[in-house]
């Protein structure tokens, strides 16, 4: 495949996995840095799933018909992984620049990243997790999940 750029929505081949890892080929986000896809044969990626019934701190939605995909989707940012190229079948569309944001803020949360000492950091993230069923009612009301 050609070279990926940040933010692009690719279709991946998953397989093989090994226990809980995500599966299958799916749509998947590129969330390394351009200087990265360029010159490395590996993408960072985070995959997307259809199944938007429970949403946690470490989950964004990209709604349907967003960078080429059918249905709403989950961006499943604690599956985060490094991925030879060719794993990737072809390019879906590009993601805006506000979803990309919003992957990047999940993507903190699953990686600790933040100002807040790690005692804090860990309480926040446990009430942002107890706040996922209120959140997934709000985004289904909205309409976009």
């Amino acid at each position: 495949m050609a070279v990926v750029r940040r933010g692009d929505v690719v279709l991946a081949s998953l397989d093989p996995t090994v226990g809980v890892e995500i599966r299958k080929t799916r749509p998947v986000v590129v969330v390394s840095n351009d200087h990265i896809n360029e010159l490395s044969q590996l993408a960072v990626v985070v995959p997307l799933t259809k199944n938007t019934s429970h949403l946690s701190p470490s989950h964004a939605v990209i709604p349907k018909g967003t960078a080429g995909l059918s249905v709403a989707s989950k961006a499943l940012t604690e599956q985060i992984k490094a991925v030879d190229k060719r794993r990737l079948v072809r390019r879906l569309g590009t993601l805006p620049v506000h979803l990309l944001a919003q992957i990047d803020r999940a993507l903190r949360t699953t990686l600790a990243y933040g100002d807040a000492p790690s005692g804090q950091r860990r309480s926040h993230i446990e009430a942002l997790f107890l706040d996922g069923p209120a959140r997934t009612a709000t985004l289904k009301r909205q309409g976009k999940i």
